[in-house]
């Protein structure tokens, strides 16, 4: 069952429109701080900031940048989501009146409570010699009813949207990092005889310092 006219009316559909405005800044922001949170070596030149932990570093840094202009994308899509349904809830809030009020000149008066819709009709509200009619009331209460579902389908594909776009946002994760071990390729010759006779005594010295 669709809401009522007065539940209709009571919506504030600018409120989206605020939210909207505030997701574009912080859209905005993130697009601007990207590049330098992405950045590991900032006011570093390539010879300050070089090394085997050189090319790790850096691609850690693209993925976080990646990761915050996706997010920055993500949020302009909800917005934009909010920014859609602002003007079509808005659209069908006005249809629905537009449409109480044709129905109120011909002395069919809406029960702006009902969420059936129920038409009441008041001669003294009517065209002058208007009287009654069943099929005049019937259409009335039809066209009004079918309009209090347009404005709870608007309001639903506005939620759907919104929530969508949510769902994105809330699960976006930032690049982990994937530390790889690397073996060392270098061979070393073997142990010999007098090298491990003379290691003997300083493994006994150092267990004696660790026992002190």
């Amino acid at each position: 069952m669709p809401p009522s006219y007065n539940e209709v009316m009571a919506w504030n559909p600018d409120v989206l429109t605020s939210i909207a405005n505030g997701i574009v800044r912080v859209q905005a922001h993130l697009e601007v701080e990207a590049p330098k949170a992405g950045d590991p070596v900032l006011n570093l030149t390539a010879r300050q900031w070089a090394g085997q932990a050189r090319g790790p570093a850096d691609n850690r840094a693209a993925g976080i940048t990646r990761w915050l202009k996706g997010v920055a994308d993500e949020y302009g899509d909800l917005a934009a989501a909010l920014n859609a349904g602002a003007p079509d809830i808005r659209g069908a809030m006005t249809a629905l009146a537009n449409r109480t009020t044709l129905a109120d000149a011909d002395g069919y008066i809406l029960d702006r409570g009902s969420r059936s819709y129920t038409v009441s009709f008041q001669p003294g509200r009517a065209p002058d010699g208007a009287e009654f009619d069943t099929g005049t009331a019937h259409e009335h209460q039809t066209a009004l009813h079918d309009l209090g579902i347009a404005a709870d389908t608007a309001v639903t594909n506005s939620r759907d949207a919104i929530n969508a776009a949510l769902a994105e946002i809330g699960g976006s994760r930032p690049p982990r990092s994937r530390p790889t071990a690397e073996r060392s390729t270098r061979r070393w010759p073997p142990v010999t005889a007098r090298q491990s006779a003379m290691a003997r005594p300083l493994r006994s010295n150092a267990a004696d310092l660790l026992e002190r």
